[in-house]
């Protein structure tokens, strides 16, 4: 779950979803909505990741199971019936733009990973088990494909200074919400204690930084005969 306001804009992919999962996904979606009233889903397809299993009516062919985006699931289920499709036809039964329709095509294209054989002049892909006949392991992870939506460097900078101002944040309030409990701590028992509380990563000189700050706003102070021995200040 993410929440819009902390994380950079990604690119919305469309696309119809198998049938086994549109009941799931509306199943999901009232829960949500009954359990957080006032809030909204949107759908990010781009990041999804499934499995699909793969299987033939040939006993001696071995079944697979390949790990994959939603988007090259669509894909590659669009070849259940006929083992050639148009590029515009994959488009229109997966409501996928053609953009992503070939970045799709190409990452199950590439020559680790042949599950197509993709002719892009000709606008059509072929769909070729021997890749899976022929691999080794039962699990196979396919590569993602090529995100059609790059970070600029005023994106990903704005990403770095939200993400450090609100590990900031966090730091404070778990020093404060430890020395409320505790009104008396050495330095070394409060970063101790804080650490173990945190639940995202950070080093006792980025916990000793908010405590100079806590210092400065007058939340806590140093005991007068022990510098390193804070007092919470109520």
């Amino acid at each position: 779950m993410l929440t819009v306001g902390y994380w950079p804009p990604f690119h919305e992919t469309n696309l119809i979803l198998p049938a086994e999962l549109v009941k799931r996904k509306e199943d999901f979606e009232k829960f949500y909505v009954a359990k957080f009233q006032g809030r909204r889903l949107t759908w990010q397809h781009d990041l999804d990741r499934c499995v699909l299993r793969y299987s033939t009516q040939d006993r001696d062919a071995k079944n697979r199971e390949l790990d994959c985006t939603m988007a090259q699931a669509v894909v590659l289920l669009s070849f259940s019936l006929q083992n050639r499709q148009q590029l515009a036809n994959i488009s229109r039964s997966t409501a996928l733009e053609k953009d992503d329709v070939i970045r799709a095509v190409r990452s199950l294209a590439t020559s680790k990973i042949k599950l197509l054989d993709f002719d892009e002049d000709g606008g059509e892909a072929t769909f070729d088990p021997s890749f899976l006949s022929s691999h080794k392991s039962y699990l196979i992870r396919l590569p993602a494909p090529r995100s059609a939506h790059r970070l600029t460097d005023q994106e990903r900078s704005k990403v770095v200074d939200d993400v450090a101002r609100d590990r900031q944040y966090a730091i404070d309030a778990g020093i404060v919400r430890v020395m409320k409990a505790r009104q008396t701590l050495p330095h070394q028992q409060l970063v101790a204690e804080l650490l173990a509380r945190l639940k995202h990563p950070a080093t006792p000189a980025d916990i000793r930084k908010r405590i100079e700050s806590l210092l400065d706003r007058e939340y806590l102070e140093r005991d007068p005969h022990d510098s390193q021995l804070y007092n919470y200040l109520a």
